[in-house]
């Protein structure tokens, strides 16, 4: 079960990860992406997208202050 999960946080961490690269948008933005893009097949709620978002966000402003 534990590798299950692992995956899935994984797999949406690069789909956070993809969009961002493209063009910075809110959350929001990023869970209709997906469930757009996914023709609705993968429902990912806002919770699971903020953790991903607040990571890349972190890095980005880390390492414009290195």
């Amino acid at each position: 079960m534990a590798y299950k999960n692992n995956l899935i946080t994984g797999i949406t961490e690069l789909l956070v990860l993809k969009i961002l690269e493209q063009q910075d948008s809110y959350v929001y933005e990023i869970q209709k992406m997906i469930n757009n893009n996914s023709e609705h097949l993968l429902s990912i709620s806002l919770n699971t997208i903020i953790l991903p978002s607040r990571r890349n966000r972190e890095r980005v402003s880390h390492k414009n202050y290195s």
